[in-house]
């Protein structure tokens, strides 16, 4: 058996049925706009990790702002 990287699979959509979801980049895309639940947990997902990011940068700041002494 011979191995194969996922960069060398072909991409395309492989003969689709007719009404079949579509394939692609912009598919996900599609998915979250049409569906209620998949748009509801990525935009919670989305707001708890940019909760998480701020932390870091505010953090900082709050350090500086309550004088933390430096090296």
């Amino acid at each position: 058996m011979r191995r194969r990287w996922a960069a060398t699979l072909p991409y395309g959509d492989g003969g689709a049925a007719p009404g079949a979801p579509r394939a692609g980049p912009g598919a996900g895309l599609a998915a979250l706009w049409r569906v209620r639940e998949v748009r509801a947990v990525t935009s919670a997902t989305t707001l708890g990790f940019v909760g998480i990011g701020s932390l870091i940068t505010v953090s900082v700041l709050l350090a500086d702002e309550l004088g933390s002494p430096r090296p």
